[in-house]
C-alpha cells in the first residue's frame, strides 16, 4: 500500500520538474537546484546556483538527462544550462523580474518554445530554447501571473492558458495576444491551471475546484473540492492522472476529476508544488517541511 514518506532536505521547494527520460526529478528550491532520483535523499547539484533562490525549473525531457537543457528562474531572471547543471549562462531579459512558472512547449525540440509567468511582469517568451526572452502581454489587464498551462496539441493550435489576478486568459496564437476565458468570478484569484488530455483544470485560492470540457467556453464545479483553497495542481504525462493538494489533503483522480482517491498516512504539510507520473507516484514540495513522496 502507498505512503508518504518525508525527504527533510531541501526544505522549501517551490517546483519540481522531471529531468529527462529518468525516473529522477528537478527541485528548485531556497537552497539552491536539487535532484531527487529516488531512495531516502536528494542531491544538490549546480554549483554555481548553490546559493540562489530558484522559484520555477523546467527541464527537456527529449534527450537524455545527463545532457538536456535545464531552465530555472528566480527572483530576478531566468538562466540555462545545456550541460546538466554544470555551468549557466544568464537569459535575455529586456528589465529583471521575478519567475514563478517556466513551462515548455511539448514539441520543444522543434520549436524552441518556452513561457515564463512572472509576478509583475506578466507573461515572457522565448523561441529559441531559452535564451532570450520578450513580453507577450496584448490583452492583459494586469500582469500578475498566478497560473500559466500549455495546450497538450499546443504545436497545432498554439492555446495557452494563464491566470492573472484580474482574470483566467487563453491565447491561440502562442501568446502574441489574450482573450478572457468565462471562469466564475467567485472562483478568483486562482492558484492553478492543467490540461488533462481534453479537460481543463483549474484551481482556485478559496473556491475548490473547476473543470471545462471544452477548452474554457464553460465551466462546473468539482463536488469532491467543492470549497476551500486548492494550494497546488498537477496533471501526470499522460495526461491520465490529476494531483491536487489542499492545506488539509493531497488527492489522486485517475478519471479527470470525476473521483477521488484521498492518499494515505500522515500528510505533507504547506504544499507549494506538485508533481505526479503516470503511474500515480506523487512528489509534494512544501514551505519549510521538505520534500514528500507518494508511492
Amino acid at each position: 500500500m502507498r505512503r508518504w514518506r518525508n525527504l527533510t532536505s531541501p526544505k522549501t521547494i517551490f517546483s519540481i520538474s522531471q529531468h529527462g527520460a529518468s525516473s529522477a526529478w528537478l527541485l528548485g528550491t531556497n537552497e539552491g537546484l536539487w535532484r531527487y532520483a529516488g531512495g531516502e535523499a536528494c542531491e544538490q547539484i549546480a554549483e554555481p546556483l548553490k546559493n540562489t533562490l530558484l522559484t520555477a525549473v523546467a527541464a527537456h525531457n527529449g534527450t537524455p538527462a545527463q545532457n538536456g537543457l535545464i531552465i530555472v528562474g528566480a527572483n530576478d531572471g531566468i538562466a540555462y544550462s545545456g550541460d546538466g547543471g554544470a555551468s549557466w549562462t544568464a537569459g535575455a531579459l529586456r528589465e529583471p523580474a521575478q519567475i514563478a512558472f517556466i513551462v515548455l512547449s511539448p514539441a520543444f525540440d522543434q520549436d524552441g518554445v518556452a513561457f515564463a509567468a512572472t509576478t509583475g511582469h506578466g507573461v515572457l517568451r522565448s523561441t529559441d530554447g531559452g535564451r532570450s526572452w520578450v513580453y507577450r502581454n496584448f490583452g492583459l489587464p494586469d500582469y500578475e501571473v498566478t497560473a500559466i498551462a500549455l495546450s497538450p496539441m499546443f504545436p497545432a493550435d498554439g492555446m495557452l492558458f494563464v491566470a492573472v489576478t484580474g482574470g483566467l486568459f487563453y491565447s491561440i496564437n502562442r501568446g502574441e495576444s489574450w482573450r478572457l476565458s468565462p471562469v466564475p468570478s467567485e472562483a478568483l484569484p486562482l492558484s492553478g491551471i492543467a490540461f488533462a488530455r481534453n479537460a481543463l483544470i483549474v484551481g482556485s485560492e478559496s473556491r475548490g475546484l473547476y473543470h471545462s470540457a471544452n477548452r474554457g467556453t464553460s465551466w462546473s464545479k468539482r463536488s469532491a473540492f467543492s470549497s476551500g483553497p486548492i494550494s497546488a495542481l498537477a496533471v501526470s504525462p499522460d495526461g491520465t492522472k490529476i494531483a491536487v493538494a489542499t492545506p488539509m489533503v493531497v488527492a489522486l483522480s485517475s478519471d479527470f476529476g470525476e473521483t477521488w482517491e484521498r492518499t494515505e498516512g500522515r500528510m505533507p504539510r504547506d504544499p507549494l508544488s506538485l508533481w505526479v507520473d503516470n503511474d500515480g507516484t506523487i512528489l509534494c514540495g512544501t514551505q519549510q517541511n521538505g520534500l514528500w513522496i507518494y508511492a
